[in-house]
């Protein structure tokens, strides 16, 4: 499977779409203090590593990396998607 590849499924899982920051980003221009997703990835192997920085105002508040098997996509956006949900009373 090819990076690519790899990135659109990630970035169209359905647990990972809420995250998406084009979706979010006409709206930190409009609401001064919204926490806006940053990410990157990468791909070694069978492997890919997810680590998305949580915005607000300029300033990183939290960061969340996790890593998961290449052809289970869904399962990655999910963990990702739980793990950020599981710490934001904090935000």
């Amino acid at each position: 499977m090819s990076s690519r590849r790899v990135a659109s499924q990630l970035i169209t899982a359905p647990n990972f779409r809420s995250l998406s920051a084009q979706a979010l980003r006409p709206l930190a221009l409009r609401f001064p203090g919204a926490i806006k997703p940053v990410g990157r990835y990468e791909i070694s192997g069978e492997l890919v590593r997810v680590a998305v920085a949580l915005k607000r105002d300029g300033q990183t508040i939290r960061t969340v990396e996790l890593s998961g098997q290449k052809n289970d996509i869904r399962t990655l956006a999910a963990e990702l998607a739980a793990a950020i949900e599981r710490n934001d009373a904090g935000l």
